[in-house]
């Protein structure tokens, strides 16, 4: 028969087995897919959050500013931007964890009817472990009050499109014959965003400021961005 005392240093040996089978199980080291995945939607929250309130954050504040949050909040890098409202980018941030690189680019701008809506891409990469991925590519427009207030997301597709209709009368379209805008988005890069569209087929290559030339990829180009991919 068991006495109290048995009973009870049962008890103490069941609860002092599992909590060390889930402390084992806490400390088991992750596999690299659980790393990649967790990094990308650190990246993926961090992008929206730039997306949407980067700009009017830089004004309020700093580059450096932007730098910390982005870090405390998500874990991820920031150091090399964002650059705002520069010779070269309307705006450009770089995001980065666990060798995942993700850049966002404000590619095409309109003030309209007492608004401003813009065309940003953002483009993830990786191809060293944890962090190798498919290169892909996702398309947003915005909107917001003033060139330095707060955006919100009108439309985001993972695949290109060249236009956006703000209203009968006014549309945000994509610069697609604009050589310096097709050298920053690198669509034959990321060839699996742009499924409906032949820009994929051709590369920009700048020879310096402001000299842009378009020519259509080789296979062996094609194949040498498989392979270093």
């Amino acid at each position: 028969m068991l006495t109290k005392i048995n009973i009870i240093f049962l008890c103490l040996v069941t609860l002092l087995s599992t909590s060390g089978w889930a402390f084992a199980e806490e400390k088991r080291p992750y596999t690299q897919e659980v790393i990649k995945a967790r990094a990308i939607k650190k990246i993926n929250d961090a992008a929206r959050w730039s997306i949407e309130n980067g700009i009017m954050e830089y004004y309020r504040h700093n580059k450096k500013w932007i730098q910390k949050k982005t870090l405390h909040e998500w874990a991820v890098s920031t150091s090399t931007g964002p650059i705002i409202d520069s010779d070269m980018f309307m705006a450009r941030f770089m995001i980065k964890a666990a060798g995942i690189y993700c850049e966002l680019l404000v590619l095409e701008r309109l003030e309209y009817n007492n608004s401003v809506y813009e065309y940003w891409v953002q483009k993830v990469s990786g191809s060293d472990l944890p962090g190798k991925v498919d290169w892909y590519s996702t398309f947003i427009v915005t909107r917001a009050d003033n060139v330095r207030g707060k955006r919100e997301v009108l439309k985001e597709e993972p695949q290109f499109f060249k236009s956006y209709q703000i209203d009968n009368s006014e549309i945000l379209k994509f610069p697609v014959d604009d050589l310096e805008s097709l050298f920053f988005l690198e669509a034959w890069l990321y060839s699996y965003s742009y499924q409906n569209s032949n820009i994929k087929d051709y590369k920009v290559i700048c020879y310096g400021p402001g000299e842009f030339v378009k020519k259509k990829l080789s296979w062996f180009e094609k194949m040498h961005i498989k392979i270093m991919q």
